[in-house]
């Protein structure tokens, strides 16, 4: 298991037992030094199990990387399976644009394309993965905001009402979420937190272009969503919402229709679909 040290600024290597109850840690690696706070949670782990579940064999399970929001930097490390070591690569990091602030990022069935969610920016970087190295390299990127947004760009921020916390007013600021793809790959989706929307986007499999298609209303502060194993449903989650949301979506334009609301309790943030067939 993969997991970052959100306040350590380090990935983890961790070898489950065989009863299953308890982890070995077999690495660590620090990052960098003045990135507390600015490393996030899942998104070594979500990573490595695309990775693991990607199609190409040369390229299954040797990359790992974890994005510093603060420094706008992609890390980028070797895996050896057999040890659970992880090695820098070189160059260590691949350096995104000033104040991107990558936070998730979900990669390609094919590990050719590396899809990267920008908190402070609400826009989608796609970032070409090398095979062979491991290398990542600047694709383009497309925006997941109207073109009548008012909010502007966001900038790196604690836990909300935490002690890192922005002094200042953030009602305007940019503050995406999180980021899936149908399993078909045909269509993607962020969510934006200030504005309460989900956006999607259409996907050219074959370049990782991506094409903004619009933005639908969900739950007040979408922290989490997550799409059905078979790419029919939606359900999205809000940190400041007592129900959460199920959306058919369409098969041909990957527009969301609403289905249903449903009682979650309060402060739901995250999503999960698991499926048992």
């Amino acid at each position: 298991m993969l997991r970052d040290q959100q306040a350590a600024a380090r990935v983890d290597v961790k070898r489950a037992r065989v009863d299953g109850a308890r982890f070995d840690v077999l690495n660590e690696c620090r990052l960098a030094a003045g990135l507390v706070d600015r490393v996030h949670d899942d998104a070594v782990f979500a990573t490595l199990e695309n990775l693991l579940a990607a199609d190409v064999d040369d390229a299954t399970n040797k990359f790992v990387y974890a994005p510093t929001l603060g420094t706008d930097q992609m890390f980028q490390f070797t895996f050896d399976a057999k040890s659970g070591h992880l090695t820098a690569n070189t160059p260590a990091t691949f350096q995104m644009k000033v104040m991107t602030g990558p936070r998730h990022f979900i990669t390609s069935r094919d590990n050719k394309f590396v899809y990267v969610l920008s908190e402070l920016l609400a826009t989608v970087t796609t970032l070409s993965l090398d095979g062979k190295t491991g290398l990542l390299a600047e694709l383009g990127s497309a925006t997941g905001l109207p073109a009548d947004s008012k909010l502007g760009p966001g900038a790196p921020r604690g836990a909300v009402g935490g002690p890192n916390a922005p002094p200042r007013n953030t009602d305007n600021d940019i503050w995406a979420a999180d980021i899936h793809m149908t399993p078909n790959e045909k269509f993607l989706y962020i969510s934006e937190r200030t504005s309460s929307t989900l956006a999607a986007f259409s996907v050219d499999a074959g370049t990782g272009k991506l094409a903004y298609l619009g933005s639908t209303p969900t739950e007040k502060q979408p922290r989490g969503f997550a799409i059905d194993p078979k790419g029919r449903f939606l359900v999205a989650a809000g940190e400041k919402s007592p129900t959460i949301s199920v959306y058919a979506i369409d098969q041909a334009s990957g527009a969301l229709q609403l289905l249903q609301k449903y009682p979650a309790g309060k402060g739901a943030n995250w999503v999960e679909i698991v499926g048992f067939d």
